[in-house]
């Protein structure tokens, strides 16, 4: 049997470490800066567990109010799109996920993590995400900020499109493969829920709408939400109708 002890006793600026493993005294010198740096490591590493834990729980209050579900995390989500900023880097997650329903609509917020490059030069992005379901596929489309819409997706062009509101026109870009179509998405109704929150970027990525971008509130995800179910009960008829027809 191996019997081993640890005793510190305190020298002057110093520890004086002893250890004996298996009948063998073994004596070592610590310094106290080291132990200091010990003790701060494992106060932050619990420090940080119980602030994820008390936003955990917020999270899931918040949950509760707002009459959604809570899931520490869905790897589903992980792979259902491959637009970026989806299907991008490695270690993807998807976590602190609400789920349920907003206006009659299936709707989904969380936070998506992943991790690009490698060694000193890899990056993590975290990004809040909010998506709702239209029920039926639509061709891509691109609408957000300037700063936040980024690379999009092959074949989409920017559309010069005037809409009738100044601050509309001023704070979006729309990318699409159609003028007509991104009128048509665009009409009054779905540009007045747009502005009823701060410009945020989303797309239309086949029977989803999905809001993605820096990490901000859970508040701030359900206004959101209720913008993207504006958008997707205003669809045209002539487009549900398209899309039924695989056109």
């Amino acid at each position: 049997m191996v019997i081993g002890y640890v005793a510190i006793a305190f020298t002057g600026n110093t520890h004086r470490v002893l250890s004996t493993l298996s009948g063998t005294g073994r004596v070592g010198f610590v310094p106290l800066w080291i132990i200091a740096i010990a003790v701060l490591v494992i106060a932050l590493a619990i420090g940080g567990s119980v602030l994820h834990l008390l936003q955990r729980r917020a999270t899931r209050r918040t949950a509760d109010a707002l009459g959604l579900r809570y899931a520490r995390q869905d790897p589903g989500f992980t792979t259902r799109w491959k637009s970026r900023p989806f299907g991008q880097g490695r270690s993807r997650k998807a976590f602190d996920v609400l789920s349920g329903t907003v206006r009659g609509r299936s709707c989904a917020m969380f936070h998506y993590r992943y991790t690009t490059g490698s060694g000193d030069d890899s990056t993590t992005t975290t990004l809040s995400v909010v998506t709702v379901s239209l029920g039926f596929p639509l061709p891509p489309m691109s609408v957000g900020p300037e700063k936040l819409v980024g690379i999009v997706a092959p074949g989409l062009t920017r559309m010069d499109i005037d809409i009738e509101d100044e601050t509309f026109n001023r704070y979006h870009r729309v990318y699409a493969k159609s003028r007509q179509y991104a009128v048509a998405m665009l009409n009054p109704r779905a540009v007045e829920g747009l502005l009823a929150v701060e410009p945020f970027y989303w797309q239309v990525l086949g029977s989803d709408l999905v809001a993605s971008g820096p990490r901000t509130s859970v508040q701030q995800l359900r206004a959101r939400a209720e913008a993207l179910v504006t958008i997707a009960d205003n669809v045209p008829s002539f487009l549900r109708t398209d899309s039924a027809r695989g056109h």
